[in-house]
């Protein structure tokens, strides 16, 4: 709806996401030794009530609170990360391509022009920045996968439940958003944006040549502050970032919720390729789909219209007319969706 469409036919859309799910549905899923797969001699997530398995808890939770994120170099072992990206390297074919220049805060986010006085021309609001990038929805990730395997991982969980603080994390119950696989080619970008759920989790499976650093400002808005003016200086370049650019099997916890971020340009032949992996604090949590769409594009659209699911953008008491005043009010002053 907001991100420009791909360019594959809707035969190809239908085909690619059957090929997914056939496959997901047919493979038989070994279980998973977490020492097979995770470090365990530097990260003992296995034994968390040990002595290094709570120092290793304390040093993630510090880190977090104070910058907002920790990256666990070489979580994946490096004998297992390699097969990783090879398993998920050629679903690129079926992944969505988000190339447009969108807005960070957008309407099916609940970023209505009208909830917000004194909106001008140089709001962060009306701000539209381009991107370029690749994304396998959860549905389309082998179950069978090792990456997938490892999500599914309860040892994982609670590790990263443990580092969040929360008594229990599940996994994110939306069925395109809860593990996605973003890749980034020679000169590909993600713009700035916030995410949605209460933990995000990325696991670097290949690493470009050059480029492609994870920046973000620190919890630059807070629950009770939107923080629009810090926001206008990070869009302008005057605001403090943190820079991070780890190499293949690392593992990072990261506040994305209250910390904007995006991913800078890649460069060379080599494709970023990362895992992002959604967890929540309660079990069953959904996004919206008119959002999922804007995410995945028209094949995600005809799932819900399989299904009888609208896909407008409007939310609570907004109706279809309330959506496209606000696209009015945009155009007005600048911007458009």
């Amino acid at each position: 709806m907001f991100g420009r469409r791909n360019t594959q036919t809707k035969a190809q859309h239908l085909r690619q996401g059957r090929m997914a799910r056939t496959s997901s549905r047919t493979a038989s899923v070994a279980k998973l030794d977490v020492g097979a797969v995770v470090d365990t001699e530097r990260y003992p997530i296995h034994d968390l009530e040990g002595k290094r398995g709570q120092e290793l808890i304390r040093r993630c939770k510090d880190a977090l609170k104070k910058v907002g994120s920790v990256s666990l170099q070489g979580f994946i072992r490096n004998d297992v990360i390699s097969k990783m990206a090879s398993e998920v390297s050629p679903l690129i074919s079926c992944a969505y391509q988000r190339i447009d220049i969108i807005p960070p805060y957008r309407p099916e986010d609940g970023y209505f022009v009208s909830n917000f006085p004194n909106v001008r021309n140089s709001h962060p609001l009306l701000k539209r920045i381009a991107q370029d990038m690749y994304a396998l929805a959860a549905d389309q990730i082998p179950k069978a996968s090792l990456i997938q395997r490892v999500y599914d991982l309860l040892e994982v969980q609670e590790f990263i439940g443990r580092v969040y603080g929360k008594e229990r994390l599940y996994p994110f119950a939306d069925e395109f958003q809860a593990m996605n696989i973003m890749y980034m080619k020679d000169g590909c970008s993600q713009t700035y944006h916030y995410d949605e759920s209460d933990g995000i989790v990325t696991l670097v499976l290949q690493e470009p040549e050059q480029g492609g650093e994870f920046e973000f400002a620190p919890y630059v808005r807070s629950k009770d502050s939107e923080s629009f003016d810090s926001i206008k200086k990070l869009f302008d370049g005057k605001y403090p970032t943190r820079l991070i650019k780890p190499k293949a099997g690392t593992l990072n916890l990261f506040n994305g919720k209250y910390s904007m971020h995006r991913v800078r340009t890649v460069f060379g032949p080599k494709t970023r390729i990362i895992a992002v992996m959604s967890y929540d604090t309660q079990p069953g949590t959904h996004s919206n789909p008119a959002k999922n769409v804007a995410l995945y594009g028209e094949r995600v659209r005809e799932i819900y219209e399989s299904r009888g699911t609208s896909c407008s953008v409007a939310k609570k008491s907004f109706s279809k007319a309330e959506e496209m005043e606000e696209r009015k009010r945009r155009r007005q002053l600048g911007s458009k969706l």
